[in-house]
């Protein structure tokens, strides 16, 4: 982002998402198992594939997350886990599955 003052540009503000501690472990031990990971997100694609990058992540879909998502419920299996333990999949401040 830039920041101006009477349309002069005076510095540089640069913002990253931070990860959470142990993301690229958990992502290497679903590596080790022979899983696949893909990452659903709602941020711009060239952000997305930078977190991604530093992740390992397999596979990122930045596209039509809340459709992704309603296709995953679809499937017995992953809404019978989500509804066994929903606070780990919920995100508070947007109310989404991640």
């Amino acid at each position: 982002m830039l920041l101006a003052v009477d349309n002069k540009a005076i510095g540089i503000i640069a913002v990253a998402d931070t990860l959470k501690e142990h993301s690229a472990e958990a992502v290497e031990e679903l590596h080790k198992m022979g899983i696949e990971v893909a990452m659903l997100t709602g941020d711009n694609e060239r952000t997305a594939k930078a977190i991604a990058k530093r992740l390992g992540i397999d596979e990122v879909l930045p596209k039509d997350k809340a459709e992704e998502i309603k296709r995953l419920f679809a499937i017995p299996d992953c809404k019978k886990i989500f509804e066994q333990n929903p606070e780990k999949y919920i995100k508070e401040e947007k109310g989404c599955c991640h």
